[in-house]
C-alpha cells in the first residue's frame, strides 16, 4: 500500500538526511505527508496476521519499545474485559510474523495499557467501573521489569486516581502523555477532557497534569490515544465521537497529525486512514494502529 515518491523527491530526502542527520521520526515526518496528500482513504495491510491479530478475536492497545524487540497489545471478545498480551520479537527476524506471544501475567483484564522505550515499565488502566449515571472509578497502575524478566507486582500511580487517565504515551526521558478527564464534568472548561502531559517519576509519582492544548482537543472533541514521535515535534491522536453537525467545525473523526512549534503544538491535519485509534511508529517508520478490530500497519 506503499505510496512511491518522486525521483526528485528521493533525491532530496536523502540529501536532508546526509546534512542533517536527520532521525527515523523526522524521515518520517516527512513521508507521512503522502497520507496527506492521498485522496481516498488507505488502510493497509493487517499486521501479523494469525500471530499478533488473531482471526478468533479483537486486538487493541498496542505500544511497542523503541529498538522494536517487544510490543504489547490487547486481545477481547468484550472491549470492557480486554486480556493483556506480551509480544516478543523472535531471533533478529524483520518478518513482522516472528513473535513470541505469551498472556501478561500481571493483570487478567485491562482497558488499555502501553510500555516504555526501554521495555522496562508498562502503564496499564484496568477495565472501567461505575455506569453512566456517576463517575468511574479511575485507577492507573505501573509494573517494572525484575532481574530475570519477571515483571513486579503492580503499584498504583495515586495522582493520576480520579482522573480517568489512560491511553498511555510513554517517552524515553519520563514524559507521559495521556488521555484525561479529569474535571467534575466534561463541560468544565479548566478542565477540559482531551490529551495531557505529565512525567512519570522514578518513584512512580508523576507531576501535575498539564492539558496540552485547544489545537490538539478542541473544545466539544474526544480525542485521545497520543502518540508522540521519539524526536518531540510531531504527534498523532485519534478525534472520535464527532456527529456530522460538528464535523463542519472540528473536522472528520479520525487520525489527526500535529506538529510542535516554538508557540507549541498546531492545529492538527486528519491523515486518509479509516477510523481507528492506538496510533504507534514503529522504528521502520510504519505506522501500527487499530481498525475494525484488528491491528493494521500502513508504509509511511
Amino acid at each position: 500500500m506503499s505510496h512511491p515518491l518522486r525521483s526528485t523527491s528521493i533525491l532530496l530526502l536523502i540529501a536532508s538526511v546526509a546534512l542533517f542527520g536527520l532521525t527515523t521520526e523526522a524521515v518520517c515526518a516527512q513521508n507521512i505527508q503522502d497520507l496527506l496528500d492521498t485522496t481516498a482513504d488507505r488502510k493497509g495491510v493487517i499486521f501479523a496476521p494469525g500471530v499478533i491479530s488473531s482471526p478468533d478475536s479483537s486486538e487493541s492497545s498496542p505500544s511497542i519499545t523503541a529498538d522494536g524487540s517487544t510490543l504489547v497489545f490487547t486481545r477481547y471478545a468484550n472491549y470492557g474485559q480486554q486480556v493483556p498480551y506480551i509480544a516478543t520479537r523472535i531471533g533478529h527476524s524483520e518478518h513482522d510474523d516472528a513473535w513470541d506471544v505469551q498472556r501478561a501475567p500481571f493483570a487478567e483484564f485491562v482497558y488499555n495499557l502501553a510500555i516504555s522505550p526501554d521495555g522496562q515499565t508498562i502503564l496499564y488502566r484496568p477495565p472501567r467501573r461505575g455506569n453512566s449515571a456517576s463517575k468511574p472509578t479511575s485507577r492507573v497502575f505501573r509494573v517494572q521489569k525484575q532481574p530475570g524478566g519477571k515483571w513486579s507486582d503492580a503499584e498504583e500511580i495515586e495522582e493520576l486516581r480520579k482522573t480517568r487517565a489512560g491511553y498511555f504515551d510513554l517517552q524515553e526521558d519520563g514524559t507521559l502523555y495521556l488521555y484525561a478527564r479529569p474535571g467534575e464534568s466534561d463541560a468544565d472548561p479548566n478542565k477540559p477532557r482531551g490529551v495531557y502531559r505529565t512525567h512519570l517519576n522514578v518513584d512512580g509519582s508523576t507531576e501535575p497534569l498539564t492539558f496540552v492544548g485547544l489545537h490538539v482537543s478542541p473544545s466539544g472533541s474526544n480525542t485521545f490515544d497520543p502518540d508522540v514521535f521519539r524526536n518531540g515535534r510531531q504527534m498523532i491522536v485519534t478525534r472520535a465521537g464527532i456527529s456530522a453537525e460538528e464535523e463542519e467545525t472540528l473536522g472528520r473523526k479520525g487520525f489527526y497529525l500535529h506538529r510542535r512549534s516554538s508557540d507549541g503544538w498546531t492545529k492538527g491535519q486528519r491523515l486518509k486512514l479509516p477510523y481507528g485509534w492506538g496510533a504507534t511508529i514503529l522504528p521502520d517508520s510504519r505506522m501500527l494502529y487499530v481498525h475494525d478490530g484488528d491491528l493494521y500497519v500502513v508504509s509511511l
